[in-house]
């Protein structure tokens, strides 16, 4: 299964269609970008979205790209970080029928600290408020979303090499550190292969590649989309994630969003015929 990019636009040949709503860049003056992320993904006739960016313009960019978000089935988070979650509470408007998907520990209090100082990167307060009274799956584990379509839940940190990325904690103080053990990606498996979309992975690409395959049964991993955050990833870390990602028979690679400029060049290099630029407004049909 090859990958060719046209204006802008990746083509793969199973059955599965995903639309990049929010990202940090576009692919059209039209479509708002912003620091987030958010996808739309069409399967077996059921309408996902995971993750709805930090703002509602996820909402006016669904519009552009023709995309109804009343007729989502299920709204999957990746983790409580404001960029993921921010436009929840305009999205479950429109969404009515929805279930969500998250992990229980994605509602907490947390903070990142940088040498600007410390600041809130949670989940707002409005988006809490809109789970209320709503359908609500928690994902400790892997989690059935509809036939196909899965949620990892909390991911086993198992190699050496992969942190969360960054300076996160759970209190304002800076006290605690945050292991972000809700960060979750979603797949898709058909009958011969799965497709993978990352959040952030946090929890490390290389462990959540090797979760879903041991889930899956070893079943081929022919496409990863999304964020990878190797974007304070040291030289050791990312020679080593590009060692343990040359091991799957991957037919597509499209890092977005939190994966940093510097990794983003690494994986073009390394896998020149793997690699695809996406940003808001691309759609993937696989």
């Amino acid at each position: 299964m090859c990958a060719t990019i046209k204006r802008g636009l990746t083509y793969m040949p199973i059955g599965i269609k995903i639309v990049v709503l929010v990202e940090n860049d576009y692919i059209r003056g039209d479509i708002l970008k912003e620091h987030g992320l958010s996808f739309w993904i069409e399967y077996k006739g059921n309408r996902i979205l995971f993750d709805t960016g930090q703002s509602d313009i996820v909402v006016d960019n669904a519009k552009k790209l023709g995309v109804d978000l009343s007729t989502a089935n299920a709204v999957v988070l990746s983790h409580g970080h404001y960029d993921h979650c921010g436009g929840l509470s305009s999205v479950l408007n429109l969404a009515s029928k929805a279930k969500i998907f998250l992990h229980p520990s994605a509602s907490q209090e947390r903070y990142s600290q940088k040498p600007t100082g410390t600041r809130f990167i949670g989940m707002s307060k409005e988006s809490i408020e809109a789970l209320d009274g709503r359908d609500v799956v928690w994902t400790k584990e892997p989690t059935r979303i509809f036939d196909g379509v899965f949620v990892t839940g909390g991911i086993d940190r198992v190699n050496d090499f992969e942190d969360v990325g960054g300076n996160f904690f759970l209190d304002k103080d800076c006290k605690i550190a945050d292991d972000i053990v809700d960060d979750q990606s979603l797949f898709i498996e058909s009958d011969d292969e799965v497709v993978v979309l990352l959040g952030c992975a946090h929890s490390g690409i290389v462990n959540t590649l090797d979760c879903i395959s041991k889930f899956t049964k070893n079943k081929p991993i022919k496409a990863v989309i999304g964020g990878t955050h190797l974007v304070n990833a040291s030289e050791s870390r990312l020679e080593k994630t590009m060692e343990a990602i040359g091991k799957y028979d991957l037919s597509m690679i499209s890092p977005l969003h939190c994966s940093g400029n510097k990794a983003v060049e690494k994986i073009r290099e390394t896998f020149p015929d793997l690699y695809s630029y996406s940003a808001g407004g691309t759609t993937f049909s696989l």
